[in-house]
């Protein structure tokens, strides 16, 4: 996967996110005034629901739409535009100013469905504009449009939008929001969740994942992805991570006793979980509340927009695990580069995207493709943990595969609830009796 990666980057010239700042700095940078003619416009594309196009159609068709997404791509642009890879399934553009109407048709030639052998795969993209950006003032404020744009831009009949003025309004709330946030944790006023992982052999709690919930007057309870996309816009990530870090601690102080064999996974995103100084700080605040490192597992999230090489990864993730961490992929499945990453960073766990669960009852191919990866994991003698089931047919099917020690997550056992409420131990467990397994029996409490 990363090699196919690595092809799209030579044949498209694409760069990365930190090759995006790099450019838009030298604009901002420039000491003379700016020409007229200096008419430049950024854009963020989004590639909506790729990973259902992978769980569907598989990965090699997958893989083509992008590829043919690229070309149509460079096809349209000018040569002096650049593309840059930010995310896995978003892309920046520099390009030189377009009029709407331009954009328009731009944008609706790039968004034609795509022929695959008898298949016509319907593209659905957004895009968020910024038009002449010599205007603005810095590559975060070009950044922070288009996102607002993009965001925007799911609401548009013709799915593009070019920030404005008006348009600021939204970032106004976001700014609000995030000052909010900021007191939350100054005041200890998010409260962790736990999911409970479920040995699927023995009904019994395998790990339980710790999970952030906000719930504000204003705002009510806060989208936990919302308080990320909050906290990556203003530096913030580390905060967040340390907090969910301190407040199990000290959760576990108090009921230690009950937890003693439960293993407890944290979810990092990449900035977070490639930020040494925040993952020693997690580190040091195990042992000045004396818990034992090897009950943790770090959870990597969005692991195929990581802003730094494959081979640093590696080195981090190595570094980690000679802590007494255990190292988790989310997602796996959903991408290409986790496919990559496996055996490069050794890891412990893997976490099956719930999107090869969602239409397993009604479609062949994902059943075949979910087949492929849990025999996969099997044989590399990883955990394997498929997430998002939610009802018994899902359950049932992952049973027979008569995979050994497969773990299971998902609201057919049990939604998330406040650590305070329900305090999960291994003696808890899903009667494996009823067929509804809708409750949770929990022994000793």
């Amino acid at each position: 996967m990363q090699a196919l990666q690595s092809n799209f980057n030579h044949l498209y010239q694409i760069g990365n996110r930190g090759d995006l700042i790099k450019e838009l700095d030298k604009h901002f940078s420039l000491e003379h005034e700016i020409a007229p003619d200096f008419l430049l416009s950024f854009a963020i594309l989004k590639v909506n629901k790729h990973g259902e196009i992978f769980s569907r159609f598989g990965r090699e068709a997958a893989e083509y739409v992008l590829s043919i997404l690229l070309k149509r791509l460079v096809g349209l642009l000018k040569e002096d535009a650049s593309i840059y890879r930010l995310k896995s399934e978003e892309f920046g553009i520099i390009f030189t100013h377009l009029s709407m109407s331009e954009v328009n048709d731009f944008f609706t030639l790039l968004a034609r469905p795509i022929s695959y052998g008898d298949e016509l795969i319907d593209v659905q993209l957004t895009l968020g504009l910024v038009d002449l950006i010599a205007q603005l003032k810095s590559h975060k404020e070009v950044l922070r449009r288009a996102d607002i744009a993009l965001k925007l831009a799911k609401s548009e009949p013709l799915n593009w939008q070019c920030f404005n003025h008006h348009l600021d309004a939204y970032s106004h709330t976001d700014r609000g929001m995030f000052i909010e946030l900021e007191k939350a944790i100054e005041n200890n006023l998010l409260h962790l969740a736990g999911q409970p992982i479920f040995n699927l052999d023995t009904g019994k709690v395998a790990m339980v994942e710790i999970l952030l919930r906000w719930q504000h007057a204003e705002y009510g309870a806060v989208n936990p992805l919302k308080i990320i996309e909050l906290a990556s816009k203003n530096d913030y990530l580390p905060q967040v991570g340390f907090y969910v870090a301190k407040q199990l601690m000290l959760f576990l102080r108090d009921h230690d006793e009950r937890y003693r064999n439960v293993t407890f996974t944290l979810n990092f995103n990449m900035p977070q979980i490639i930020n040494i100084t925040l993952i020693q700080s997690v580190l040091d605040c195990f042992e000045h509340y004396g818990i034992d490192k090897s009950r943790f597992v770090f959870e990597a999230t969005e692991i195929d927009s990581c802003p730094i090489s494959a081979d640093k990864v590696v080195n981090h993730f190595k570094w980690i695990k000679q802590q007494g961490i255990k190292i988790a992929i989310d997602d796996f499945g959903a991408g290409y580069s986790t496919l990559n990453y496996i055996n490069s960073l050794d890891v412990d766990i893997i976490k099956v995207d719930r999107s090869l669960v969602s239409d397993l009852e009604t479609s062949q191919r994902t059943q075949e493709t979910l087949s492929a990866l849990l025999q996969l994991c099997h044989k590399l003698a990883v955990v394997i943990v498929v997430e998002g089931i939610e009802n018994a047919c899902q359950h049932q099917w992952i049973k027979d595969m008569n995979i050994a020690n497969i773990l299971v997550q998902g609201y057919f056992y049990a939604k998330p609830s406040s650590l305070k409420k329900q305090l999960f131990c291994t003696s808890t467990y899903f009667n494996k009796t009823d067929d509804s397994l809708s409750k949770l029996i929990p022994q000793g409490m």
